[in-house]
């Protein structure tokens, strides 16, 4: 990591052209974005709940810059009146974290300081996509970076024992820990290149999101082709293959063997020997992979087809997905 130093701006900047990037996708309605009313108001959000986070102990540049940062404002429910967000339904910019709209009071979930206790200069920028698998992004408002905190310790940078031999309150330092305008860089880069591609679906994660996924690309690889701007999918490739990389679906099924057999499931009525029943359960995880491998292929395909990156046409790439997903759904019914 190079050196790094907090500027405010530099944080709204980042952030911003990553959400300015996800409303160009099919996922997040353009209409969420909202930014701060600085020139009415060059204090900035009205709504941020300054009581509530002095009460967590932070610090007058922490509410300054949560006053100044756009935000996801949480869609609306399909039942809901048209001025009330939809409950659990909330926004994702990754597949294990979901965003918070603090411009409209909402505030991290409180659950974190006792999982993670952080420093008062430090604060959630998102929370974890519920369960143990999430991730949710730390800001250092002193040094300027972010850490990528996960609950089950998949971002640390030194040995799971001496992860656990750390304090509590120290642990959030062993993640992953990047200068924020790099970090950002990379999360935009994802989705240029398609590697994130999420749908909106009320099935899928947080009430919003299923998640096709490149499980191979090293987020933090230092490549040239990860710096290569000018990188523009190949519309001539044949995207019905499910030989080239391994992909992740993540829908109403959490994972891919949620319909494996378990080990102490009961098998009696598999009358094969034990030999039998594990060809079978390796079988289906083969079956099961190939099936997620062809529907992120295939979720690909239709992005680029609807001319992403260059003429990319948004509301024709929402319609085929969704008919897409309709589609694989009554195949699995």
């Amino acid at each position: 990591m190079g050196s790094s130093s907090y500027d405010r701006d530099k944080v709204v900047s980042s952030v911003s052209n990553l959400y300015k990037l996800l409303t160009k996708l099919p996922y997040v309605d353009p209409e969420a974005l909202v930014y701060p009313p600085t020139v009415e108001n060059k204090n900035g959000w009205t709504g941020i709940n300054e009581t509530e986070l002095r009460k967590r102990g932070k610090t007058d540049r922490i509410v300054d810059l949560l006053r100044h940062l756009p935000y996801l404002r949480q869609p609306k429910g399909n039942n809901e009146a048209d001025n009330h967000t939809a409950g659990d339904h909330k926004w994702m910019i990754s597949p294990g974290t979901v965003t918070i709209a603090y411009c409209d009071g909402d505030v991290y979930d409180e659950k974190m300081d006792q999982i993670q206790p952080t420093p008062d200069h430090c604060i959630w920028l998102t929370d974890l996509a519920g369960g143990d698998d999430g991730t949710a992004l730390l800001l250092d408002s002193h040094i300027g970076t972010i850490t990528e905190y996960s609950k089950l310790g998949q971002n640390i940078v030194i040995s799971p024992s001496d992860y656990q031999e750390l304090p509590l309150e120290d642990r959030w330092m062993a993640h992953t820990t990047i200068d924020v305008v790099e970090f950002f860089h990379m999360w935009e880069r994802k989705y240029d290149i398609l590697d994130w591609m999420a749908v909106y679906h009320e099935k899928g994660k947080a009430g919003t999101a299923l998640w096709y996924c490149d499980m191979n690309t090293n987020l933090y690889e230092d490549s040239a082709e990860s710096d290569d701007d000018s990188y523009v999918p190949d519309s001539e490739e044949d995207y019905s293959s499910s030989d080239d990389n391994e992909y992740e679906w993540d829908s109403e099924y959490e994972s891919e063997t949620e319909y494996n057999i378990s080990d102490g499931e009961d098998s009696s009525e598999y009358q094969g020997s034990k030999g039998d029943l594990q060809w079978f359960k390796s079988h289906a995880q083969q079956e099961d992979s190939s099936m997620l491998r062809e529907q992120t292929s295939a979720v690909f395909g239709i992005h680029v087809m609807s001319g992403w990156p260059a003429n990319f046409d948004r509301e024709m790439c929402q319609k085929q997905l969704a008919e897409y997903v309709d589609r694989t759904e009554n195949l699995a019914r």
